[in-house]
């Protein structure tokens, strides 16, 4: 999932990149 580009790896984990939310037709959360 990484390498589609659907996930990110970041300091606080493995987190959902847009192309992943806008995938599965969800509206990503707001980032702080």
């Amino acid at each position: 999932l990484i390498q589609q580009g659907f996930l990110q790896r970041t300091p606080r984990g493995r987190m959902a990149t847009t192309r992943a939310w806008n995938h599965f037709g969800i509206t990503p959360p707001e980032m702080p």
